[in-house]
């Protein structure tokens, strides 16, 4: 099954309980974001994206809620501590709010490569168990608008899938990536 909806001033067909990777090498705020209720649009640059420092003001944040959204999705690979790196503000954010939305959309700025991958990981099995939309946007990319599918394969191969869409001999490019 695919749902339809609107990003970067364009409609794209999504895939039901699939995560993808946007590579954009431009975002504007001129751009449209789709205004339906059930999209969550976290960490991006534009004025209707939520800011994670604003997303956390108020809400539970300790390591006994955090580590029982954890076991409540089944997080194989994030290990519950405290909340306060925006890794574990995201990921927060975001099995916080599965119930709520269908479509996330979610901006990696400040998450370093390694924990890109394994928010990713995470995410396929979530995903489809709970029959959710996941988009990662990736704006330090040589491509406009690329739309690519994550599955297991691309996973398996990270780096060479991922950081070969970024820009061209540009060490600034990824900035969190371990060499």
């Amino acid at each position: 099954m695919y749902k339809q909806i609107m990003i970067f001033n364009k409609n794209i067909d999504l895939e039901i309980g699939s995560v993808y990777v946007m590579f954009n090498n431009y975002l504007s705020q001129d751009n449209k974001l789709d205004p339906s209720k059930k999209i969550f649009y976290i960490n991006l640059p534009f004025h209707n994206s939520i800011k994670i420092s604003e997303y956390i003001d108020n809400k539970d944040l300790s390591i006994e809620n955090y580590e029982k959204l954890i076991k409540k999705y089944n997080l194989e690979f994030i290990k519950p501590k405290e909340i306060i790196d925006v890794f574990n503000q995201l990921v927060y954010a975001i099995i916080n709010e599965i119930e709520s939305y269908d479509i996330f959309i979610v901006g990696t700025m400040g998450i370093d490569f390694e924990s890109i991958k394994l928010i990713l990981k995470e995410l396929l099995n979530i995903a489809e168990t709970y029959e959710k939309i996941f988009i990662f946007i990736q704006n330090e990319s040589k491509n406009l608008d690329t739309l690519e599918k994550v599955d297991l394969l691309k996973l398996n191969d990270f780096e060479a899938w991922y950081v070969n869409k970024l820009r061209d001999n540009d060490d600034d490019a990824f900035v969190f990536k371990q060499r």
